[in-house]
């Protein structure tokens, strides 16, 4: 799975965990993305999971969120003519206080590990130590990222985390999902 054209994780009031479906167009139409465009949609439905689809042209990768109502994106993408043209960022910010209202996302930290890009070079050894320093107890799981470097991506392009349904409470199962949901 591909951060960017799969679904992004979600912990859903009603239907609990969950997904949404981006309208992928491949970075803006830069190369071609048939197989791509329905992967969250069919991903979620073979979890079994509710889909929440939308027309706004996003990838996975291009926003970042805290669980605790907080969303980092960049204007160049998201407001771009070959994303969305003609949607304004009042639009956009709707979409987004809609869609990702109780989202959970923690970058590339996994149960008891960070994951971190490594280049091969005597840095990587000193960038571990840091997190070792920032996250104690949790494994740092160096991933040489020299290819994905040179085509512009990162650890968190091939990752793509999916929270656990909080101890406790009813997971309520989704029926398949060829629509959109209304959350």
């Amino acid at each position: 799975m591909d951060r960017d054209s799969g679904p992004s994780f979600i912990c859903h009031p009603r239907h609990g965990l969950a997904g949404v479906s981006w309208r992928f167009n491949a970075w803006g139409g830069k190369v071609a993305h048939d197989l791509d465009e329905g992967l969250a949609r069919r991903i979620l439905n073979d979890l079994g999971l509710a889909c929440f689809g939308t027309p706004l042209a996003n990838e996975g990768g291009g926003i970042a969120v805290d669980g605790e109502c907080s969303l980092i994106t960049t204007e160049s993408v998201l407001l771009n003519a070959n994303r969305n043209a003609g949607v304004s960022k009042a639009e956009i910010e709707a979409v987004f206080a809609r869609l990702l209202e109780s989202t959970r996302s923690s970058g590339c930290l996994a149960n008891g590990a960070i994951i971190m890009p490594a280049y091969g070079v005597a840095a990587d050894r000193a960038a571990t130590e840091v997190l070792e320093r920032a996250f104690p107890g949790r494994e740092i799981v160096p991933v040489r990222v020299n290819q994905l470097a040179h085509g512009g991506g990162e650890v968190h392009c091939i990752t793509q985390q999916q929270p656990a349904w909080p101890r406790g409470r009813r997971q309520v199962s989704a029926p398949y999902c060829p629509r959109r949901l209304t959350p």
